[in-house]
């Protein structure tokens, strides 16, 4: 069996910087470091929503070595390879409601529309949920398009099509 890469988005503010294997979007954000006063750089696992914090201090070299021994980005991996075995069954729409749900609460919780846009997502109002993101910025609608689809297979495996 062939370990899986687990696949991470990285966002400057609400502007998608990079996404892709883990250590080509870290490097893309270590050598995108925000300075102060800049938006915040903010790195999530591509298939859960999770936050990483990621130490981009050092060389790139230091920080690949950190990567690769990140616990979050570890349990990912871990997850991803085998399965969901260890934990209690949920169904691939409320996965994806978390993954979802777990990316905007971090990035836009406080955005116009969060609270009527969460209450549709885990009411599975698509309409709803689509009315109350609509203003929202662009890449943070196409992130939580990717969550969505992949909850059905309707849209691209956000673990396994990197295009940015």
């Amino acid at each position: 069996m062939t370990a899986h890469t687990p696949q991470l988005v990285a966002f400057l503010g609400t502007d998608l910087l990079a996404r892709g294997p883990a250590s080509e979007v870290v490097l893309a954000c270590k050598r995108r470091s925000a300075e102060p006063g800049e938006p915040r750089l903010a790195i999530y696992a591509a298939s859960s929503g999770h936050a990483l914090d990621v130490d981009l201090s050092g060389d790139e070299e230091a920080v690949l070595e950190r990567l690769a021994s990140h616990p979050l980005l570890v349990q990912i991996a871990l997850e991803e390879n085998a399965g969901s075995r260890n934990r209690r069954p949920r169904t691939p729409e409320r996965l994806a409601a978390d993954a979802a749900y777990r990316f905007m609460h971090d990035l836009v919780g406080n955005i116009d529309g969060f609270e009527e846009a969460s209450r549709a997502l885990f009411a599975h109002d698509d309409v709803g949920f689509c009315r109350e993101i609509a203003h929202w910025p662009q890449d943070v609608r196409d992130q939580l398009a990717r969550f969505r689809a992949a909850r059905v297979g309707d849209g691209p495996d956000v673990r396994d099509r990197p295009d940015r």
